[in-house]
């Protein structure tokens, strides 16, 4: 909207409120999520427990996947030859992701609960790599298969 001389109206003071708000809206969001984490860091005893527990807890969901296969396709077989229903490929990685989690969690609590808390530096050290590699291998493989592009020679 133009006025006679063909000069652009006024800014309405609305909308710099509202771009206002929501900077406001996303740096309290920022400062809530960034105290909730610190929180469950410390909670868990630091960066390097945190890291040593999903590194062992990683490891067990490996162990646990093998369990898991067998059971996921026992379950496939029951639903194909007892019930004449397919399982679909959605549902089945539904229910391999939590059989695996749930074995894993199993694993986890009968091999390395409060057993982390014991490791000498060699361990600790381990756990924490295992811990970065657990956190970092679906980034890279997310990098990998969507966040990158194949160069030419």
């Amino acid at each position: 909207m133009t006025d006679r001389n063909g000069s652009p109206a006024p800014a309405s003071s609305s909308g710099a409120f509202e771009s206002m708000k929501n900077a406001l809206d996303n740096v309290l969001w920022v400062i809530g999520t960034g105290s909730t984490l610190i929180g469950f860091v410390k909670a868990a005893g630091g960066v390097g427990a945190l890291l040593t527990n999903i590194g062992f807890f990683g490891f067990s969901c490996y162990l646990g996947l093998f369990p898991a296969i067998f059971l996921v396709l026992g379950i496939d077989w029951l639903f194909q030859n007892h019930y004449r229903r397919d399982i679909t490929d959605g549902a089945g990685a539904v229910l391999l992701g939590g059989t695996v989690l749930i074995a894993g969690w199993f694993i986890y609590q009968a091999l390395f609960e409060g057993e982390t808390d014991d490791l000498d530096a060699i361990g600790q050290t381990f756990g924490v790599l295992l811990g970065i590699a657990t956190l970092a291998a679906p980034v890279l493989v997310w990098l990998h298969r969507k966040g990158s592009t194949p160069r030419a020679h």
